[in-house]
C-alpha cells in the first residue's frame, strides 16, 4: 500500500483515538483497547458460537461486529480494530481510489473487487495503528537489543506478531513466524505477503538455534541482522524473526 495510504490510515486513526479515547493520549499510558473505543464510538460488539469469522452487520442503523469466541484476547482485539477499521475508512472523503471508481461498463465488478482489497487492506493497518500507535517506546525500540516483549506494557491488546510488524515497518525489515518448526507467516519490510520457501541462510540458523535452546537468539552475517524470539507454549512453539537487511542484499533479491 502507498505510503500516502498509510498516511491517511494513521491519521484517522489518530483522529479516532484522539475524539473517543483521550485519555489514552498519555504518551506513557497504554494503548486503547479496542473493544472500549468500539463502545465510544456507538458499535456494538457480540460473541456467537455458531460463526467461525469476525464480521460486522448493521441493525436498525447501528453497526455490529460480531465475533466467534477466540482463544486469545489479543486475536479479539485485532479482530475488532480490524472490523473498525473496515466499518469506519470507506466513510473518510476520497478514501475511494481512482482505479475502483464506479463504471458503468462490464468492469464495474472488477472495479468493486479492486475497491474491497482497498477497504481490506486499510484496515489491516488501521488495526496494526490502533494496537500499537506511533510513540517513543516503539521508535526506540531495537529488536537487535531488546527483548519484543518489552513492549506488551506499552501495547497489551497486540500480539507479538503484530509488534513485530509494526517494528519491522520502521526499520524496512522482514518479519518470519513459525508455528512448530512450520512456516506459517511472512511480512515483507511492514506488510502481510504471500510467502515462499526460500530462508536467508542467517534466518535458519538463528530459527534452529531459538528451536533448540528456547532462548531468544541474533546474528548479524551475509548481508542481514536477524533477532529471533520464542513465545512457546503447550500447544504452540511459535518463533518470530526479525530480519534487516543492508542495501546490497537487497539489490541482489
Amino acid at each position: 500500500m502507498e505510503s500516502n495510504w498509510l498516511d491517511m490510515v494513521r491519521t484517522e486513526t489518530e483522529r479516532l483515538t484522539r475524539r473517543f479515547a483521550p485519555t489514552d493520549l498519555d504518551p506513557d499510558a497504554p494503548a486503547p483497547d479496542p473493544a472500549m473505543l468500539a463502545k465510544a464510538m456507538g458499535i456494538h460488539v457480540f460473541t456467537r458460537r455458531d460463526i467461525s469469522g469476525a464480521y460486522r452487520t448493521s441493525r436498525d442503523g447501528c453497526h455490529l461486529i460480531l465475533l466467534p469466541p477466540f482463544d486469545r484476547p489479543q486475536r479479539r482485539a485485532y479482530a475488532i480494530a480490524h472490523e473498525l477499521g473496515e466499518i469506519h475508512l470507506p466513510s473518510v472523503p476520497d478514501f475511494l481510489p481512482p482505479e475502483a471508481g464506479e463504471s458503468l461498463g462490464p468492469e464495474m465488478q472488477i472495479d468493486r473487487a479492486v475497491y474491497q482489497d482497498r477497504v481490506h487492506q486499510a484496515a489491516v493497518w488501521f488495526a496494526m495503528f490502533l494496537l500499537v500507535p506511533e510513540c517513543a517506546a516503539l521508535a526506540d525500540f531495537d529488536p537487535h537489543a531488546s527483548e519484543l516483549a518489552m513492549l506488551k506494557g506499552r501495547f497489551p491488546h497486540a500480539s507479538h506478531e503484530v509488534l513485530a510488524v509494526r517494528v519491522a515497518q520502521r526499520t524496512d525489515s522482514r518479519v518470519t513466524v513459525t508455528d512448530n518448526g512450520r512456516l506459517s507467516r511472512r511480512s515483507n519490510f511492514g506488510a502481510w505477503t504471500a510467502f515462499g520457501a526460500h530462508w536467508h541462510p542467517t534466518e535458519r540458523c538463528v530459527h534452529d538455534r531459538v528451536a533448540t535452546s528456547g532462548q531468544t537468539c541474533r546474528l548479524a552475517d551475509r548481508g542481514v541482522q536477524v533477532a529471533g524470539f520464542p513465545f512457546f507454549e503447550p500447544d504452540v512453539q511459535r518463533i518470530i524473526l526479525i530480519s534487516h537487511f543492508d542495501e546490497a542484499y537487497q539489490e541482489e533479491e
